[in-house]
């Protein structure tokens, strides 16, 4: 009956403890869930910001682009 007993506390314990570590796990899941969500949200911005600056890199070239032509223009030859 004692031996029934201990292996009943035995398993209760080995329960308990893949319990919490389940529990441990999912608490786990759900922080990578939310820093892979925030990761996304930074790297849309990111890869925004960085469309935003090649265009307007683009324009500066063109406007530089442009400033040479006349001031090649305005060269006596």
């Amino acid at each position: 009956m004692t031996d029934k007993i201990s292996e009943n506390k035995s398993l209760d314990d080995e329960l308990k403890r893949l319990s919490n570590q389940a529990d441990e796990l999912i608490r786990a899941l759900k922080r990578l869930q939310a820093d892979n969500h925030h990761l996304r949200i930074q790297q849309d911005q990111i890869s925004a910001e960085k469309s935003e600056l090649q265009d307007r890199n683009r324009q500066a070239k063109q406007r530089i682009d442009l400033i040479v032509e006349r001031l090649r223009t305005l060269e006596p030859e």
